[in-house]
């Protein structure tokens, strides 16, 4: 679909081509240097989704699956991305949703698998102390009880570690939407 419609990535040379012309999607030079013209500040996002932004994720909790604002159930967000920096190819977007079917897919995960900032702590550490498994715990049970209590907004995010997959054993349903 994207090479029908002039989309070509050099993964390897962080290199974006549309019809022909080329575009920088280094996302490490972006992360590094500021640009607030077009087509660079548009450009970010795709550079992100493409070489950092690779993690599952999904919701821990989320009373509407439809009221997420990117249509995500429709399209990938990288297309939507890509149509931001590139308007005339919205026309992706559409044949994507109209070709595709959404599916709401309910996993577990276990704590190691989950990046530690949902749970508000520090990223840089890699094992969890005694203590911050009582933050995790503690952390999980005040969500539940607020869920109880209808005090907790309808979405709470879940972000799987970048280098996580998660097995089919953990795939606990898979729905058509």
């Amino acid at each position: 679909m994207l090479k029908s419609n002039g989309v070509f990535f050099d993964v390897e040379r962080r290199l974006l081509f549309y019809k022909g012309k080329e575009y920088n999607v280094d996302y490490d030079w972006y992360r590094n240097n500021d640009y607030s013209m077009s087509p660079e500040k548009y450009l970010k996002p795709i550079a992100h989704r493409v070489y950092y932004d690779y993690c599952v994720n999904g919701f821990m909790m989320n009373d509407d699956i439809f009221s997420y604002g990117t249509n995500i159930h429709e399209r990938p967000e990288f297309l939507m991305k890509l149509s931001a920096v590139f308007p005339d190819l919205k026309k992706i977007e559409e044949e994507w949703a109209k070709r595709s079917k959404g599916y709401k897919v309910n996993f577990y995960a276990t704590i190691d698998q989950i990046h530690r900032f949902n749970f508000d702590l520090n990223d840089t550490q890699e094992e969890l102390t005694d203590e911050e498994i009582v933050h995790i715990k503690r952390w999980m049970v005040s969500r539940a009880i607020d869920r109880a209590n209808n005090n907790l907004i309808s979405e709470v995010f879940l972000y799987i570690k970048d280098e996580i997959d998660i097995p089919p054993e953990q795939i606990t349903s898979c729905e058509e939407i």
